[in-house]
C-alpha cells in the first residue's frame, strides 16, 4: 500500500545539539550550521528548527515549580531567525502541573513566542 505524500504539504523539523536547546542553538553553533541544510530545490522554508526550553529549575521539565519564563534564552535565537529569514518551532516546553509560577512563566513566554510569529510556528507543551 502507497500514502500519497505530496512534499510541499509538510516541513521537516531540524534539530541541534545539547538537547537542542533555544537558549544555547546559537551560541554552540547548531544554528549556523543547520542554516547551511536546504531542501532539494535549494529552499529552506519547509526547514523548520525544532528547539527546547523547559523553566524550572534545571530546564529539564521535572520539578513542580517555574523558576523563570526564559524569554532570554530566546533572544539571540529570535534575532539569528530574522537575520536569517528562517523559522522555529517549540517542540518541548512546559513547567509544573499546578504551581502559579509556571502558569504565569509559560503564559508570559507563549506570549512572547506569538509576539515573535513571523520566526516562530509553534510550541508544544509537556
Amino acid at each position: 500500500m502507497k500514502i500519497p505524500i505530496k512534499p510541499e504539504d509538510h516541513v521537516l523539523t531540524v534539530s541541534g545539539n545539547g538537547y537542542t536547546s533555544a537558549g544555547t542553538f546559537v551560541p554552540s553553533g547548531s544554528a549556523k550550521a543547520l542554516a547551511r541544510v536546504k531542501d532539494a530545490d535549494g529552499s529552506t522554508d519547509k526547514l523548520i528548527f525544532e528547539v527546547h526550553k523547559y523553566l524550572d529549575e534545571d530546564n529539564s521539565g521535572t520539578h513542580l515549580d517555574c523558576v523563570s519564563n526564559n524569554i532570554d534564552a530566546f533572544e539571540d535565537l529570535t534575532k539569528f531567525l530574522k537575520d536569517n529569514k528562517r523559522q522555529a518551532i517549540l517542540a518541548e516546553t512546559g513547567g509544573g502541573p499546578s504551581t502559579k509560577s509556571c502558569l504565569k512563566n509559560v503564559c508570559e513566554l507563549l506570549s512572547y513566542l506569538n509576539d515573535n510569529d513571523d520566526v516562530y510556528m509553534g510550541y508544544l507543551g509537556w
